[in-house]
């Protein structure tokens, strides 16, 4: 199923908010558990937070639009050290969509835009143990470079980079 890829608006800030909470829900509550990831969405994914998001100078952030629903979101942008470097945050997929090719689509407009603003690089973080998202990320071409021990929510995360 393919989708219209737009630049996000404000206006899409609660549907990007409830497309994070359901994404979070199905793939990092089982990992991390429901108190945790409740406790990150509240903190991150508020719609004042996606708002700055959305609005964030430099930065790459589009929906994706299936029949008027937004069903997925990518939102990342340069390093504050090294303007080379593109650093992917946010990439979530409604859960009903998985596997539709949706994140597919998103990611390669994050990277055709990143690439379009300079980046040679780009670079994700992702749970060890969500194996879809590794999957993924994996087969679009992303190299595995560390394990890391991500405090903000008490498990083990890959960081990911492809060269541009």
């Amino acid at each position: 199923m393919a989708a219209d890829i737009r630049p996000a608006t404000p206006e899409d800030a609660e549907a990007m908010r409830d497309v994070a909470e359901r994404a979070w829900e199905a793939a990092h509550s089982p990992i991390i558990g429901e108190d945790r990831t409740r406790d990150f969405l509240d903190t991150y994914y508020d719609v004042d937070s996606l708002h700055e998001v959305i609005n964030r100078e430099r930065w790459i952030t589009h929906v994706a639009d299936a029949d008027g629903a937004v069903t997925g979101f990518v939102s990342g942008g340069p390093s504050d050290e090294d303007p080379t470097l593109f650093h992917l945050g946010r990439l979530y997929i409604a859960p009903k969509q998985w596997g539709n090719g949706i994140g597919g689509q998103l990611l390669a407009v994050f990277e055709r835009q990143a690439t379009e603003r300079g980046a040679s690089c780009l670079s994700l973080q992702v749970m060890a143990e969500n194996e879809r998202a590794v999957g993924f990320y994996e087969s679009t071409g992303y190299e595995r470079n560390k394990r890391i021990y991500d405090e903000t929510i008490e498990t083990d995360a890959y960081v990911y980079t492809k060269s541009v």
